[in-house]
């Protein structure tokens, strides 16, 4: 229904096809893990015998990327392998380590606990990379000095974690 309905009025507003087809099925799937529908959480809420609405939000923090993969698409041809090989492997690459950085600021996990600080480093360098890439001298130096800053964040033992009683034994 959504893909006879919906993706002929996204293309007709100027999104290419396979991505405004990609946009639909994505946002279609968005009722298996959010409330109040959460086919998917209920079913997993029953199985392990919890509170669907715990298990159901649980479900939205782990699939957060299930939000922000369809604007992806439709903002950024080169994931949909739309453009030359250069173009398509730098998007790649950032869309992949930014997606990578915000997961660790969502978790508060990227090889270590992360402290509030180092989340919202994480969360904003992995937001900066995850904006389309365009050859703008401004885009570059964006895009490469969060790679840096959010690798040193990543890359950084905190402090909180260096040090845990289950290490002693």
């Amino acid at each position: 229904l959504l893909g006879t309905s919906l993706a002929p009025a996204l293309v007709d507003a100027g999104i290419e096809p396979i991505a405004a087809h990609l946009f639909v099925l994505y946002a279609g799937m968005f009722c298996m893990i959010t409330p109040p529908i959460a086919f998917a959480a209920f079913a997993a809420a029953s199985v392990a015998e919890s509170n669907f609405l715990e298990t159901s939000v649980a479900a939205m923090r782990m699939g957060w990327c299930t939000y922000l993969l369809p604007f992806l698409f439709v903002y950024s041809p080169p994931l949909l392998l739309h453009g030359s090989f250069s173009d398509i492997t730098i998007s790649l690459f950032f869309t992949v380590i930014g997606l990578w950085f915000v997961a660790g600021g969502v978790t508060g996990h990227l090889r270590a606990n992360r402290s509030k600080i180092e989340r919202a480093a994480l969360l904003v360098s992995g937001g900066v990379l995850l904006y389309p890439v365009s050859p703008d001298w401004w885009n570059v130096v964006f895009h490469v000095s969060s790679l840096a800053f959010g690798g040193m964040v990543a890359l950084r033992n905190s402090t909180e974690s260096t040090h845990h009683p289950t290490n002693d034994l």
